[in-house]
C-alpha cells in the first residue's frame, strides 16, 4: 500500500512529465482528506468495531489498485487525484484500525514490548537492517 506513495510521485514526474512542486500539490487533497477524516474513522472504529472499518477500507484500497493499473503515459490529472483520494481513504481506514485492533488483542503484560517492536519496525530501522542483510546474502557470487 505505502509503496504507491513512493511510486506515484515518480510516475507523475517521469511518465506524465509534471514538475515536483505540481506533483505535491496534486497529491495534497488525498493527504489532507486522510488527516481530516482520521478522527471520524477512529470514532467509527470505537462505535462499530474493526470489521466495519477495515472491510470498507480494504475495498477502497483494492479499488485504488484497480484504477492504478489503468494508468498510462496519457492519464488525466483528475484521474490521478481521484485515485489517490480513494487510496488514501482506504489506507487511513485500514492502517490505524488494524494496528489498534492488534494492540487491543494483546495481553497487558506484553503491551510495552510490542509497542517497542512496532515503533522500531515502523520507523524503518529493522527494515533497513534486514534489507542490508538480504542484499549481502543474495549478492554473494560463487
Amino acid at each position: 500500500m505505502l509503496s504507491m506513495l513512493v511510486i506515484l510521485p515518480m510516475y507523475m514526474q517521469m511518465a506524465l512529465l509534471i514538475a515536483a512542486f505540481t506533483t505535491g500539490l496534486i497529491l495534497l487533497p488525498g493527504s489532507l482528506l486522510n488527516c481530516v477524516l482520521a478522527p471520524t474513522i477512529g470514532r467509527s472504529f470505537d462505535k462499530y468495531g474493526p470489521k466495519a472499518v477495515i472491510t470498507p477500507g480494504t475495498i477502497l484500497v483494492a479499488i485504488g489498485y484497480v484504477f492504478y493499473s489503468q494508468f498510462g503515459a496519457d492519464t488525466a490529472i483528475w484521474m490521478v487525484v481521484v485515485t489517490h483520494i480513494v487510496m488514501m481513504l482506504g489506507i487511513g481506514a485500514v492502517l490505524a484500525s488494524v494496528q489498534t485492533n492488534t494492540l487491543n488483542s494483546l495481553p497487558k503484560t506484553v503491551l510495552s514490548r510490542w509497542n517497542c517492536v512496532n515503533s522500531n519496525a515502523s520507523t524503518g530501522r529493522w527494515r533497513y537492517r534486514y534489507c542490508g542483510i538480504g542484499i549481502h546474502f543474495f549478492s554473494q557470487r560463487e
